[in-house]
This record gives C-alpha cells, sequence and structure tokens, in this order.
C-alpha cells in the first residue's frame, strides 16, 4: 500500500501507517540545480530594432551575402544588419568599399549553417531551432561564437558560450571549445573550462582524448595557462 501526505506528519502516525515488518520506504525526487557560471545579459532586441519597420516588416532585401564556401546567398535587409552589428553597421552604413556594393562577401571564412545561425539571431533574437542549420552541433556553436565575436555582438557569443556549456561540454569536448573561448575572447566559456578541467579527476581523462592532444599541438600557450591554474589551486587549496 502507497501513502501520500502533504504537509508534515508525526513520527508516531508515520510508523503505525506506513510501518511494515519495522521498515518504512520513502520514495522522494531531488532536483539539483546547476550552477550557472554563463549569465547572459538581458535582450536589446527590441532598442536596436525600434527605429524599423512594426512587425517585422522590413520591406524587400537591399542587400545580397555571397559566401565563398559553396556560393550560397542571402537576401537580407541592410538596416537589420546594421541596427544588431556595429561591424555591419561600419561595412553598409559607413565609408568602406562595401557600403555600395549589391553582393557583398564576408571578411572571414564562415560556412552556410553557421552564417544562417547568424541571421537567425539578427531577425529573431535567438539562437538555431533544432531543425535549423542542418541540426544544433557542438561544431556549429562554437563557429557561431567565433562570428559573434568577428561581428562584436557580445550577447550572441554569450547565449553560444553557455548552449556549449549547457548542452555539449563534456571531458570528450572541453579541450577545443577552451580554444574557441581563448581564441575568440569569451572569458565566461574559458573559465569554466578551465574549471572544469581543474575539478577532480577530470584532467586524466581529458589529457588522453583527441582534442587535448589537438589543443597542445596548436595552442601549446593554453596547456601552459591550465597547468600553472591547476599548481596555484593546488597550492591554495
Amino acid at each position: 500500500m502507497i501513502w501520500r501526505f502533504q504537509g508534515l506528519i508525526g513520527t508516531s502516525a508515520l510508523v503505525e501507517q506506513c510501518a511494515v515488518y519495522g521498515y518504512i520506504t520513502v520514495t522522494c525526487g531531488l532536483a539539483v540545480l546547476r550552477h550557472n557560471p554563463i549569465p547572459v545579459p538581458t535582450s536589446t532586441y527590441f532598442s536596436e530594432m525600434h527605429c524599423l519597420r512594426p512587425e517585422n516588416d522590413f520591406g524587400e532585401p537591399d542587400v545580397v551575402f555571397a559566401l565563398d564556401d559553396d556560393e550560397s546567398t542571402f537576401n537580407l535587409h541592410r538596416k537589420v544588419l546594421a541596427a544588431r552589428s556595429p561591424v555591419f553597421k561600419a561595412e553598409l552604413e559607413g565609408p568602406m568599399a562595401e557600403s555600395s556594393l549589391p553582393i557583398i562577401r564576408p571578411q572571414h571564412k564562415i560556412k552556410a549553417p553557421v552564417f544562417t545561425g547568424l541571421i537567425i539571431y539578427m531577425y529573431h533574437d535567438r539562437l538555431p531551432k533544432d531543425t535549423e542549420c542542418g541540426g544544433p552541433s557542438v561544431e556549429l556553436f562554437r563557429e557561431l561564437l567565433a562570428a559573434a565575436d568577428w561581428y562584436a555582438m557580445d550577447r550572441l557569443k554569450l547565449l553560444c558560450a553557455k548552449k556549449l556549456w549547457d548542452d555539449y561540454m563534456s571531458v570528450e569536448t572541453v579541450s577545443k571549445t577552451l580554444w574557441y573561448a581563448d581564441t575568440y575572447n569569451c572569458r565566461e566559456l574559458k573559465d569554466a573550462c578551465m574549471h572544469l578541467l581543474n575539478k577532480g579527476e577530470n584532467m586524466k581523462q581529458v589529457a588522453v582524448s583527441k582534442e587535448y592532444i589537438w589543443l597542445a599541438q596548436n595552442s601549446p600557450e593554453i596547456i601552459d595557462e591550465e597547468l600553472r591554474a591547476r599548481v596555484m589551486a593546488k597550492f591554495y587549496n
């Protein structure tokens, strides 16, 4: 027989009603609230877009972006891109040569799924959904974080960092994610990766992973920094 109580119950009543052969079985649920090391600032979407047409009616596209990797093209709105990114604003509205060109090629090499994710954020203020950009992956959000750094979109960068931490962080992925965080100036994600590496016995597993070997070959200075952090942590603990 299963008894359910709401509120408090005295010891004698509990024993009288629930004890079976002197034993009581208690079924409970436990919720663990995970520490969030990467806070994301509030959206600036409406303050950036208030000067444009209401209800996302931006008129006809007036600029085409073409990608070098597979010749993908995107028909976009100059005002939207300029409102969301100071880099796009300089490219499209400033004295730079791109401002007058009908077709623009990004200055950084960027894959079509990543550029699509960038556009989704600029127009809809969110990360790609599961059915978009060929499906989410750790590599997609790493490269989207890089694109956010190129285009000075700090909130998007932190959204990607939080996504990488919440959904894709493990001893197998932490090394390369650390490289992206260091290379593309995401201190919050870098600190979280360093903390994970130095926690418990994680480093023993990480050190034999392919991504850690890749990191050691491509960015030994990050390994040196991680080793110093580990030594300091042991010294002060």
